[in-house]
């Protein structure tokens, strides 16, 4: 780790020319952790431009559609999502459960999602369901309007 978050303000523009600034202030960057959908797209926009794909390793939050062509051309090593069809049946299995009487405690099993970590204090409900989005899977998840 070599500093702290730069924002981004999850806008392409921005993540570009924050990356820019990254490169230029710390030319021994290996790696890129982007937050927010555009964030890992600017700053694999700003690491094609400079031809550093193969030196600076870029993952994080993407929509595949989005992706695509700077996952295929390695710009983009990894990128993750949770699929919202997923979140969306889970929303739903939660309420069934709360409307028949389940507790909703830690290590509850949600269908189709599995166990899930629930912190009642800050009402969350979490469970480990992230899609990884590279070469071999994103025309997949294309297709499933992804």
């Amino acid at each position: 780790l070599v500093t702290d978050r730069f924002p981004g303000a999850d806008e392409i523009d921005t993540s570009y020319k924050t990356t820019l600034d990254v490169i230029k202030a710390y030319p021994n960057l290996t790696g890129i952790l982007g937050f927010g959908s555009n964030g890992p797209i600017g700053a694999g926009n700003a690491v094609r431009e400079k031809r550093l794909g193969k030196k600076i390793a870029i993952v994080g939050t993407v929509l595949p559609s989005q992706a695509k062509p700077l996952i295929m051309d390695g710009t983009i090593r990894e990128g993750f999502l949770w699929n919202p069809t997923e979140a969306g049946y889970a929303m739903v299995a939660v309420a069934k459960l709360v409307l028949d009487g389940t507790p909703i405690v830690d290590g509850v099993e949600i269908p189709g999602l599995g166990k899930a970590a629930v912190d009642v204090e800050n009402k969350q409900i979490k469970v480990e369901k992230i899609m990884q989005i590279n070469k071999e899977t994103v025309d997949g998840l294309i297709a499933q309007g992804l």
